[in-house]
């Protein structure tokens, strides 16, 4: 029947881009020299950007993929306090903002991965080779330069997360690649 025929063709499609995004970021991880978690365990990759008006209203927006598909619903906005009070962060220190963010990251991080939920969201993520829903990512890729860079990276080590590599272009890099070409940066954190 023409409905069993269109039904056939959509599951072909669904499986060959499902197959797509796998090489894909197969392919991602193998540029980034990333060992993957399992065989069948998704790539994660999470991007944050801090956001503020003029210094005020700050905020950091977490947005993530998964096999390089995004994932809306597990995007997350974090404020973050700005002002002279302990914990809060100077009004537009990017770098301060993104360490903050990072900080109220790995913190949710932790609380997925701890308590009688996460035991059970863990045993059920062995069993199926996917990972605990809020679990860090494989890759965190930071809006900004160095010191925004630099920033995440220490609050990761403050919070005793291991920082495997952590990289920015030179500006001078970034002038002298052409379109296409691999802009070479500078180890940050290693």
């Amino acid at each position: 029947s023409a409905l069993a025929s269109l039904a056939r063709a959509n599951a072909a499609e669904a499986a060959r881009k499902a197959a797509d995004a796998a090489d894909a970021a197969e392919s991602l991880a193998a540029t980034l020299g990333m060992a993957r978690r399992g065989a069948t365990g998704p790539l994660v990759v999470e991007g944050i950007d801090i956001s503020h008006l003029a210094g005020a209203n700050t905020s950091a927006s977490v947005v993530v993929f998964v096999d390089g598909v995004s994932k809306p619903e597990r995007h997350r906005r974090y404020e973050i306090e700005t002002g002279a009070g302990e914990g809060a962060v100077a009004p537009g220190d990017d770098p301060a903002a993104v360490r903050a963010a990072m900080g109220k990251r790995i913190a949710a991080a932790k609380r997925a991965v701890s308590g009688k939920r996460a035991a059970a969201a863990a045993a059920a993520a062995a069993e199926t080779g996917a990972r605990v829903p809020g679990a860090l990512p494989d890759l965190a890729l930071i809006d900004g330069g160095a010191a925004q860079l630099l920033a995440a990276a220490r609050a990761c080590l403050e919070a005793g997360v291991e920082v495997t590599n952590a990289r920015a272009p030179r500006a001078a890099d970034k002038k002298g690649a052409s379109e296409g070409e691999d802009a070479p940066g500078h180890e940050l954190v290693s």
